[in-house]
């Protein structure tokens, strides 16, 4: 009976997950609003039979066809939508919910290729927690890890909406800023770096900690590889930590 309600897409098992219980965060996808849409129409072709049926009214063909295309089509709209949900986990390091490194190198030479077609400079940055093995032997790593979450939101949030920000791993960081030269780049870093050191977490333990960051920054080349421009920008981080980190340094050929 509830599939002869006008608004039987709200009543069946998906209806009711769709409309009361989907995560916020799916509801913010595009193709979320059109599984809605696809799954409302399929619901009133399917009302459009049954009220027939009820009727004992002849069900013509092409009633039939454009509920079985309605069916097929939010069908294949979930699927992808679970494709989305499966690929974004893969790619999102689940501690600090940033990019991982899955992936990272393709979509790296893509950035790289679209800067060099346009003539627009672009710069890697490599970010690395000053002591943080320190942290983690004197509180935990519990405690390390929500330093490492924390600072990781903070420079998310700090910096534009089309730079990309990965955790390159353990305490590392990689930052691909486009449209953007060493100087430039070299500035918008040390401001992050400098809001770093102002960031005080507190632990379960009840012990208050702040951090350093250590940036080192290499821009990109024409005709060399992204693999080539991150090493440059690990030997710049290595540098800024052997002159006492806490500090950005911008790689120099020699």
């Amino acid at each position: 009976p509830d599939n002869l309600q006008a608004h039987a897409h709200t009543l069946c098992q998906f209806g009711q997950w769709y409309y009361g219980g989907a995560n916020q965060v799916l509801r913010k996808r595009p193709l979320f609003v059109s599984i809605g849409e696809s799954h409302q129409i399929m619901h009133k072709h399917a009302r459009n039979l049954l009220l027939k049926s009820e009727a004992n009214e002849t069900l013509e063909p092409d009633d039939y066809e454009r509920f079985i295309d309605h069916s097929i089509r939010f069908g294949n709209m979930v699927r992808q939508l679970q494709f989305e949900i499966v690929n974004a986990l893969s790619t999102t390091d689940a501690l600090t919910g940033v990019a991982s490194r899955h992936g990272m190198l393709d979509f790296l030479r893509v950035e790289q290729e679209r800067a060099e077609r346009a003539f627009q400079p672009a710069c890697i940055a490599m970010v690395d927690l000053d002591h943080f093995k320190e942290v983690n032997d004197a509180h935990g790593h519990r405690c390390g890890d929500l330093l490492l979450s924390r600072v990781a939101q903070f420079i998310a949030q700090s910096l534009r909406k089309y730079d990309l920000f990965y955790r390159y791993g353990g305490d590392e960081f990689l930052i691909f800023l486009p449209d953007t030269d060493a100087g430039q780049t070299q500035i918008i870093l040390d401001r992050i770096r400098a809001g770093v050191a102002m960031l005080s977490v507190e632990f379960d333990d009840g012990a208050t900690i702040t951090v350093s960051l250590s940036i080192g920054i290499a821009g990109l080349e024409p005709g060399v590889s992204i693999e080539e421009i991150i090493d440059r920008g690990d030997r710049a981080l290595f540098a800024a930590k052997s002159a006492g980190r806490d500090r950005v340094f911008v790689w120099q050929p020699g």
